[in-house]
Parts: C-alpha cells; structure tokens; sequence
C-alpha cells in the first residue's frame, strides 16, 4: 500500500456525465498530492455496530412522509439517527409528520446542512476510527450538479465536531460495499475504464486501497442499464466472510442473469481472513420497465435489516428473499419495509441511509436551533431522481 508516498495521477481518456468534474478534480489534486497522511485505519462492515445513521429529510418529508416515517419508527431504539434539513420549514415539517408521538423520535437529532436531495448513501460520508479512538469522516468528489451534496460532508463535520479528510477521489457511495475486514467491491468496470483510459481500473483500485486503507478490492460488472450503476442494487455483506448477490430468472432477464452468474463467480474466488467468501444469492425482483426494484438495497441497524419489499410484486421472491436474510443473519430482526415509493425515484433504503459506523458520541445538536437563526429556504423542493444522466 502506497500509504505516506506520492500517488500517481489517474489519467483521463473520456469523460462520463456525472462524473467529469469530479474524475477531472481527482486528476489535479493526486497530480500535485505529495502525501496523504493517513493512519492505519479500518472501514467497517454496515452489519458491525453502528453509532449512528445519516438520512437527508428534503424530499423524504416533502414527497414521501411515509417513507420517512417508517424510516424513524423502524430505527428507534436501535441507532441514533442524524436527520439532515435545509431549514426551519423542512425542521417543522419532519416534526409535524412525527408529531402523534414524540417518544418515536427521541432518537432523532435535526441538524441544519444544506442539501440537494435525500441520497445520503451516496453524497454522505464513511466513517473510519483512528487508533486513538477519533472519528475521521472521508469525503470522497461527488456529482457537480449537486453542489450542496458534495459539501455536506463538510459542513456535517463542522456541526458534529469531527475531523474530516478530503479523498480526492470520485466515488458515490453506493456503490462500494465492504466486508470491514479490507475487502471492497464497486460495480462499473466498463465505464472506468472509460473514464480513465488504459489501464484505468488499475489506477482506481490501486487509489480505493490507498485512501480507504483496503486490502483487496474487486470490480464487478453493473447492471446493463440501470442508471445507477450500483453494487448496492444487487449485493450486500451480511458478515466478514458472506455476501448475498442478486440472482435473476434467465427467462425474465437473459443478459442480467449472465452479470450476476459472472459477478457470483469472480466474488467466490474473493478471500477472506476466514477463507474463502461465501457467496449465497438471493431473488431479484422482476423489473418493470424502467423500474429496478432490488432486496439487497437494505439497511443494518444494530441486530435489524431493513428489507426492501414491494407488496403484490413478486410474494414468492419476496419470502425466499426474506428467508435468505434470516439464514444468513441468524439472530436478527429481519423487517420488511414497503418501498414501492421511493423505488419510483431509483433508489431504495440503502441509498436513502449513510451508515456513520464509529462516529462515536454526538454532540447536542438540538440546541444549535436554539441558539442560533435558521438560514431562509433558498430554492423550492425539487424531487430529483437517484441518477440524473
């Protein structure tokens, strides 16, 4: 690992809508990086414990109040939930949606960080631990046409009181899932190699390892066209050694079923530092059109899933999804929650949540509104689709 040393520049060949600005940005500043400080630091697994979760109210609580919610009631006595809102009207909203019980979100804490849309998977933070115990949170590029997106990192750092380290690097967190035992995997071999030329994923592995401290990083392939591009869409690690990986009916889906049998394959030749990685697949749902509905896009909360579920698509799929957690997460609560809503914009709870995994304790957020004004809203809400080509 190439900790403490010069980076090499990641060359660029093309340039892929959602992420010029930033593969260009991860260009000039590995360029002209001389170091990276870095300590030995590990990124965990989202079935490890969790010291908090991360959710961007903006449309949740304009668009889809149930979805919020259910988000609140599902999470409460289980983990801390840090709820990002852009202003006082956004802050009374979330409230007046849980207001029939105020003992339901004793667990929430409102924090006022602007912000673009409810993505939090992908434009949050991922939390490491240095050795002395103190949370550092990575902030890797994110889109440019998401401004306030990109900074929330940033700002959240500033509000909860932690150190925060630029990764000059384009990632959308979605798409990078961990073993927490220095295993990773993204999706999207054809477009880096794209975006960054001749031996482009090369580079973009080599610098996952350097930023994020990974032993071992592998590139599956995506979906064929679903617009996310995701690794969350269609696996998820229940354990240090286990991953569940979408499977699709040849008859349904031909070419999609050929990825994830590829997928399956490569992760089954993966280590782990208990042996081999055990693959198990598990059902996807049926596609409707342009509608990518998926069970893995689920959410670890400290001995619980939350498991995405369609009700009157698919039930068989549906219950062999739910036994295929049960089986591979002995112990834990595994609850089905109804995403038909927020599917309709790409994304499901996974990409709703960020995972704050070591963060540690929070800070009183709660008073800051008390102490000081609320900034104006700036812009109307917009409901804005998890990709935006």
């Amino acid at each position: 690992m190439n900790r403490g040393k010069p980076f090499p520049p990641i060359s660029l060949k093309s340039s892929r809508a959602r992420l010029r600005a930033g593969a260009l940005l991860c260009f000039l500043l590995l360029a002209t990086a001389t170091t990276w400080s870095q300590e030995s630091w590990r990124l965990p697994g989202e079935y490890e414990k969790q010291d908090a979760l991360l959710i961007g109210c903006h449309e949740l609580v304009r668009d889809m109040p149930n979805v919020f919610s259910s988000l609140v009631g599902a999470t409460h006595g289980r983990v801390p939930l840090v709820a990002l809102v852009n202003d006082a009207d956004e802050l009374r909203l979330a409230r007046h949606i849980l207001k029939e019980d105020s003992r339901l979100w004793d667990h929430v804490s409102f924090v006022q960080v602007p912000h673009d849309t409810m993505w939090a998977r992908d434009y949050g933070p991922l939390v490491v631990r240095r050795p002395n115990g103190d949370a550092v949170l990575l902030d890797a590029v994110y889109d440019s046409d998401r401004p306030l997106d990109d900074r929330v990192p940033t700002t959240l750092a500033s509000r909860l009181s932690k150190d925060r380290m630029a990764v000059p690097l384009p990632l959308e967190g979605g798409n990078l899932l961990t073993n927490g035992r220095g295993l990773a995997i993204v999706a999207g071999k054809h477009w880096i190699e794209e975006d960054f030329g001749p031996g482009g994923k090369a580079r973009y592995v080599a610098a996952l390892k350097h930023y994020y401290g990974f032993d071992d990083v592998l590139v599956l392939e995506s979906l064929i066209d679903e617009p996310t591009g995701h690794v969350d869409m269609f696996a998820t690690f229940t354990s240090a050694d286990t991953i569940l990986v979408g499977s699709y009916r040849e008859d349904e889906d031909p070419d999609n079923a050929a990825v994830l049998n590829r997928n399956a394959a490569s992760l089954q030749c993966a280590r782990t530092s208990g042996g081999p990685l055990k693959v198990h697949r598990i059902p996807m749902p049926p596609r409707d059109g342009e509608l990518w509905r998926s069970y893995t896009n689920a959410v670890y909360v400290n001995g619980a899933v939350l498991v995405p579920v369609y009700p009157g698509v698919d039930p068989s799929g549906r219950r062999v999804a739910m036994e295929t957690f049960r089986r591979a997460l002995p112990g834990w609560d595994i609850i089905g929650m109804d995403a038909s809503d927020v599917i309709q914009s790409g994304g499901a709870f996974h990409c709703l949540t960020m995972n704050l995994g070591p963060i540690g304790p929070l800070p009183n957020i709660e008073r800051d509104w008390d102490q000081a004004p609320l900034e104006p809203p700036k812009r109307p809400s917009v409901r804005l689709a998890h990709h935006t080509p």
